[in-house]
């Protein structure tokens, strides 16, 4: 018999394991007094058999948590697949039960994600600016309110604003509301960005190493049309590259040390070597873009001025910005303000998890072709933006999931997450695609 803290079980070899595409939840007591060891062990476990995220309680107060991106630092995810509840409870030491995607969940926001937002210290400024300037309620009671709670109240006091501000302007002709987030970080320390400029390259046919050579710069990443496609891990996907890829991160900094401005001027400098090589790209119907991923700390700008711009016209460059706040409260601010696509869906009378993937496949315009695995959204929503109909960026909002059949919600919600989790490795890198549930 084998003890694994990390597997959290103890077990003989096991026998046959469900296998049935089903996401489960369970909520294991381990029944024993050595303080090293966790005495409950809460799992979300994968259509897969592997865990997805764990929680971790010890007797002295102490939590653990592990997901496939982020983790204490005493908890791992199991290395082996997780036996069926009925194998764990046949061992005396314990006693687990299965619970719903809804129980975990609150689980993970008590236990994870509400004690990281409200330790925060820009999110905890953030929301006393909004509870003072609009709700008028004590700073106090933000303790006790929930993830989702806090972003409605952000999405409310974010129309509160706008509806001020236009009447202010209805009535003056100019606005005289000054934004609190500009306010509080004036008053703190400064207006201050970072930013990150790549090179990239898209065309039907060229062979990602002519363009490594011709410009002596290694690729973060490429890819050659009519290659397997595989995501940035190299987990294999369905189809192949339908066109060439070719992308270097070139630049990263922050104002004041250099203004962005200055810095895509200087790499510019740098770039001007090979205009001919951009020229032939353009010619032959591709894409060179320097892609800048910019990150605020509150209000700010920059100014592209004619001459820069005219460089870059030049060497037939294109500019793509993708501005991204830092942390998570001015993300979700930033996400309203800049009011991206909203697409509604609604998941009453959905039954099994094709009900769901069939409905979103239609609200991205996905291709026919489209597959139903949780990699292939993935690889059409996150990792390119030429797939589907729709294009970043974009928020899915699914509504009613409580009226929806366990199976469905179980699709809806761990979806959700894959797109959320993965898509926050490309924030201010690719793509700006978030998938929002509501109960």
């Amino acid at each position: 018999m084998v003890c694994d803290v990390n597997a959290w079980f103890c077990f003989a070899p096991l026998g046959v394991v469900r296998w049935d595409g089903a996401v489960e939840y369970i909520d294991v007591r381990w029944l024993h007094s050595n303080p090293e060891y966790p005495v409950r062990l809460v799992s979300e476990i994968g259509p897969d058999r592997y865990e997805v995220r764990k929680i971790e309680l010890y007797l002295d107060g102490r939590v653990g948590y592990a997901s496939k991106r982020v983790s204490s630092s005493d908890t791992r995810l199991s290395e082996t697949t997780i036996p069926p509840l009925a194998e764990i409870n046949a061992q005396s030491e314990f006693s687990g039960i299965e619970i719903t995607a809804s129980d975990f969940e609150t689980l993970w926001d008590e236990y994870v994600v509400g004690p990281q937002l409200r330790d925060h210290p820009h999110i905890r400024a953030a929301a006393k600016v909004i509870h003072e300037a609009c709700f008028r309620k004590p700073y106090e009671e933000l303790d006790k309110i929930g993830l989702e709670e806090f972003n409605t109240i952000v999405a409310a006091a974010l129309d509160a604003a706008d509806k001020v501000r236009s009447k202010a302007e209805e009535t003056t002709g100019t606005s005289s509301i000054t934004p609190p987030s500009k306010t509080v970080e004036h008053a703190a320390t400064g207006v201050r960005y970072q930013y990150k400029i790549s090179l990239r390259f898209r065309h039907a046919t060229a062979d990602p190493a002519d363009i490594t050579l011709a410009l002596g710069i290694n690729p973060s990443r490429s890819w050659r049309a009519g290659d397997p496609r595989c995501t940035p891990t190299g987990r294999p996907l369905e189809g192949r590259w339908r066109d060439t890829y070719w992308t270097a991160r070139l630049v990263e900094g922050q104002w004041p040390q250099e203004p962005l401005v200055d810095a895509i001027g200087r790499l510019l400098d740098r770039l001007a070597a090979h205009k001919d090589f951009f020229h032939q790209i353009r010619s032959q119907g591709g894409k060179v873009e320097l892609f800048v991923g910019w990150f605020f700390n509150g209000q700010s700008g920059g100014d592209f001025t004619h001459d820069l711009l005219a460089r870059m016209a030049d060497l037939n460059i294109d500019l793509a910005l993708d501005i991204y706040p830092p942390d998570l409260a001015s993300t979700f601010i930033a996400k309203v303000a800049m009011a991206m696509e909203i697409v509604e869906l609604h998941a009453d009378g959905w039954v099994t998890a094709m009900d769901f993937m069939n409905a979103l496949k239609k609200a991205i315009g996905a291709p026919d072709w489209h597959g139903s695995s949780y990699d292939a959204f993935l690889d059409s929503m996150i990792y390119h933006d030429d797939l589907n109909a729709l294009r970043s960026p974009y928020t899915i909002r699914i509504s009613g999931v409580h009226k929806a059949k366990p199976e469905a919600q179980n699709a809806i919600r761990l979806l959700a997450r894959l797109i959320n989790e993965h898509g926050a490795s490309d924030r201010g890198g690719d793509l700006e695609v978030t998938m929002l549930v509501e109960e």
